[in-house]
């Protein structure tokens, strides 16, 4: 499948600067996206004059790919964090390093009417609220719908000069049995890990599509009793079963400085021994240019056929 890239290129007010056309590009297009974050690191080597001024500095670059079977469509989403400028043997190229769009969220501290202050919601609605204030700084950026971030539990939580990017990492963690990301188009994702609303999921078959499959089991972060600290007393939760098959695993939290009653405390301590009181299978999962690449996502679903080994319905985290 023949497939091509344009790099569109904006300013941070949202104005739109150039088009660079699939022919600039010297290199592959690479990045990386986790769950619980968003986009990677993209570096791309462009066939550009040594004083070109079609890109600079903070420029938002939007990544587009189109196929002989797809419309383009957007894959990525970063800011230029570096520019490189080089000449060799006559030969001008630039080199940037363009940083996934929720890094954009680690440029200032979440403020609400004071940098310290207490904060009553459910997750989604407090995450919203990050997003709102983030868009006050840096219109069009990031943004959120009625499908992209789920109704989430009310809690409580203590914020105090902490980066936007820290704050939504705070608000999600109170429910560890839910998931968030920033996508390639810069909206927020908040989604239970059973997938809900955003439940898509890929059949790929063994020596069609997948080269190859690696499964890691790992029983070495079980945690059956877990201890976390509030502010105003210590919330214990534990999990018999997975005692009695794995012996007594323990871990102790202090959030005192951030979680500010047993509520939510509650919701935490459950939610963090549900997802960590069994063991883990890490698989990774090899997929060539025989699958719709780019329509895979974090926080989709993933089955693998051809194999004599149960992956069925599993979640893409990275």
């Amino acid at each position: 499948m023949q497939k091509g890239y344009n790099i569109k290129v904006y300013n941070l007010a949202g104005t739109f600067q150039a088009v660079l056309s699939p022919s600039i590009i010297m290199t592959g297009v690479s990045f990386s996206e986790t769950i619980n974050g968003g986009q990677g690191e993209l570096v791309l080597k462009l066939k550009l004059p040594f004083n070109t001024t079609s890109i600079a500095y903070n420029n938002v670059i939007k990544v587009f790919e189109s196929d002989t079977e797809n419309a383009p469509r957007q894959i990525y989403t970063g800011i230029v964090g570096n520019i490189r400028r080089v000449n060799e043997n006559s030969s001008e190229y630039i080199e940037i390093r363009v940083l996934g769009i929720a890094s954009a969220l680690s440029l200032f501290y979440y403020y609400s009417g004071a940098y310290a202050f207490n904060a009553s919601a459910s997750q989604d609605t407090t995450m919203k609220a990050i997003i709102d204030y983030f868009s006050t700084k840096y219109p069009g950026l990031l943004s959120y719908s009625g499908t992209s971030v789920e109704a989430g539990s009310s809690v409580n939580l203590a914020f105090s000069y902490d980066k936007c990017l820290d704050a939504l990492k705070k608000t999600a963690d109170t429910s560890p049995e839910w998931w968030w990301s920033i996508d390639n188009t810069g909206v927020l994702q908040y989604h239970p890990i059973t997938g809900s609303i955003y439940a898509t999921t890929h059949k790929v078959k063994v020596g069609v599509e997948v080269d190859q499959v690696t499964v890691e089991e790992n029983g070495e972060k079980i945690v059956n009793k877990y201890m976390l600290k509030y502010n105003g007393g210590t919330y214990t939760q534990t999990d018999a079963t997975s005692t009695t098959d794995n012996g007594l695993r323990e871990l102790y939290s202090d959030e005192s400085s951030s979680i500010n009653n047993v509520g939510t405390a509650t919701i935490k301590g459950d939610a963090y021994i549900s997802a960590n009181k069994n063991s883990k299978r890490k698989i990774t999962i090899e997929i060539n240019s025989k699958y719709d690449i780019e329509s895979v996502r974090v926080g989709h679903f993933i089955t693998v056929q051809n194999l004599e080994y149960s992956i069925s319905n599993l979640q893409i985290r990275k």
